[in-house]
């Protein structure tokens, strides 16, 4: 009997770490980006905000998607409101040894998520980057001395930038 809670243990163990380890399908696509700072991105980090959280309650949750995404937090993610209306939060995460500036807008709706994503990627062209992926829920550039992310969030309806 002792035997068989054993193997029945260890086979849920090696159901858990499987799904834990990303081995389940998704309906939405993985970037794939070939960056030092982005080698471990999971799509859906575990952190959940809480729908009335005002804009320290936000950018805690946010801090918590960036380290469940493997990144240290060098400046901790300030809150401001850009022209629009829509809520800003800026800081410095790092992994590895690189450092980028991260910016994080949230949106009203799925097609401004979209619209402001395509903004930021349009700002960093003409910053200089030059394309390398260009993806319906991710983008990336690169110049001769940095990078540029983007990941586009249209069911939290957020978009998250990152450059250096």
């Amino acid at each position: 009997m002792n035997a068989k809670v054993t193997v029945i243990a260890v086979g849920l163990l090696l159901i858990g770490t499987i799904a834990t380890a990303g081995c389940t399908s998704t309906s939405q696509p993985t970037p794939s980006p070939t960056s030092r700072l982005f080698t471990e991105i999971s799509p859906r980090p575990s952190v959940q905000a809480s729908p009335s959280a005002g804009p320290k309650d936000v950018a805690a949750y946010f801090e918590g998607l960036l380290t469940d995404m493997k990144f240290a937090i060098k400046q901790p993610l300030s809150h401001s409101i850009n022209t629009i209306g829509n809520d800003i939060y800026r800081g410095t995460v790092a992994r590895g040894t690189t450092t980028a500036s991260v910016t994080i807008e949230t949106c009203d709706n799925i097609q401004d998520t979209q619209d402001r994503a395509l903004d930021y990627r349009n700002d960093f062209i003409g910053r200089g980057y030059v394309t390398r992926d260009d993806q319906s829920t991710y983008w990336s550039g690169t110049t001769n001395s940095g990078e540029a992310w983007i990941i586009v969030d249209t069911t939290d309806l957020y978009v998250m930038a990152f450059y250096y």
